[in-house]
């Protein structure tokens, strides 16, 4: 089963998964967790078209996110996806540390327009040999 092509899988789901800013590889195989339920690594790299090393990767990378989760049955690892209330923590989470990302740069903006202001006086320093020179310079950028 390709996903996209697939008659089960309802339309647009995996575009309706992008949202989540997620790899494209982790957006193919977590839709494929949600429609075949348990899978195998091997199911799962075959449904998704990914060699089954990466799938691995892949699905760890889920995991740490809380959107996928491993269960052993007879001593073979198989995959499912995290309910679907884990993707509304996930974008959660995204969003405060983008609200984070964001007061941090307002409070570097003042800093960096500073910057870019012209300085009749701005020091330079040259390093001849192991000596460290600095020295104030009468010019503007």
């Amino acid at each position: 089963m390709s996903l996209g092509i697939d008659n089960n899988e309802p339309i647009g789901t995996q575009y309706k998964l992008k949202c989540l800013d997620l790899d494209p590889k982790e957006t193919q195989v977590l839709a494929s967790l949600f429609f075949t339920g348990q899978p195998t690594v091997t199911q799962i790299a075959e449904n998704s078209g990914l060699k089954r090393p990466h799938a691995y990767n892949v699905l760890r990378s889920l995991e740490s996110k809380g959107l996928a989760h491993s269960l052993v049955k007879n001593k073979v690892i198989h995959y499912t996806a995290a309910k679907p209330e884990a993707l509304l923590g996930y974008l959660q989470l995204r969003k405060n540390a983008l609200s984070a990302a964001e007061g941090n740069i307002e409070t570097l903006l003042p800093v960096l327009a500073q910057l870019l202001q012209p300085t009749l006086k701005r020091p330079h320093i040259r390093f001849l040999g192991a000596w460290m020179v600095c020295y104030q310079s009468t010019t503007t950028r």
